[in-house]
C-alpha cells in the first residue's frame, strides 16, 4: 500500500496562488463581458412600456424613440444599472439579463419582449 504524504507548504501555496489568479481572471472576464453586453438595441414590451426603443451606441450615446421620434442622449452603466441623461434629467434603469426595467418607464428587451 502506497505511503500519502501531505502536500508540502510550497505546493499548496503555489496551488492557492493559481486558484486565485484563475477566479480573478474569470471575475474580470464576466465583468466586461457584462458592461460590452449592454449595446444594442431594445425594444418596449408592449403595454408595459413608454418609450418605443431605446438604443444604446458606445461611448456613452444613445437614442430614445418615443412615438417614432428619436431624441439623442447619454448613457453611463454603474454596477447594475444604466444611468440615463438627457439634457440633464436623470433615470434610472436596471440591467436584468437582456433588458432593461424602469418601475415607471417600464420594460425594454432586446428580444423585443
Amino acid at each position: 500500500m502506497p505511503v500519502l504524504h501531505p502536500a508540502r507548504p510550497a505546493e499548496r501555496v503555489g496551488t492557492s496562488k493559481r486558484a486565485l489568479a484563475a477566479i480573478v481572471v474569470a471575475a474580470g472576464m464576466t465583468l466586461l463581458a457584462c458592461s460590452a453586453g449592454v449595446e444594442g438595441t431594445y425594444v418596449g414590451v408592449k403595454g408595459q412600456s413608454f418609450f418605443d426603443r431605446i438604443e444604446l451606441a458606445s461611448g456613452g450615446k444613445m437614442k430614445v424613440t418615443l412615438v417614432g421620434v428619436p431624441y439623442d442622449a447619454t448613457y453611463e452603466v454603474k454596477g447594475s444599472k444604466l444611468v440615463l441623461n438627457n439634457g440633464g434629467q436623470i433615470s434610472e434603469l436596471t440591467i436584468d439579463h437582456d433588458c432593461l426595467v424602469d418601475p415607471i418607464g417600464g420594460r425594454y428587451c432586446k428580444s423585443g419582449g
